[in-house]
């Protein structure tokens, strides 16, 4: 039986910083397990990561300007890893790009 040990969501966003107001870029990594949670509300899937993200404290309003993430499980022998690049052009992320 697979039991899923964490996510990891890497990358960059890009947007205004609060000061000086200039366009900055700043990466990202935040991970997900039942040991360690990045925020302290219940996360309920990529939708709630997004909203994590692009509202980081640095910047008035950031977007995602490119995203991967790494998928770790253990089935019952082996740790498995996965890497996997976001296709940032889904519905899902229509609010959260940078254009």
């Amino acid at each position: 039986m697979k039991k899923l040990i964490s996510i990891e969501l890497m990358g960059e966003v890009i947007g205004d910083i609060w000061y000086p107001p200039v366009e900055w870029t700043k990466e990202f990594n935040i991970k997900f397990a039942p040991d360690h949670k990045p925020f302290y509300r219940e996360w309920h899937g990529l939708e709630d990561a997004l909203n994590f993200i692009s509202n980081d404290g640095d910047f008035q309003f950031a977007y995602i300007n490119h995203m991967w993430g790494k998928v770790t499980w253990f089935n019952g022998k082996d740790y498995i890893v996965r890497y996997v690049d976001f296709n940032l052009t889904g519905k899902i992320f229509k609010d959260y790009i940078y254009n």
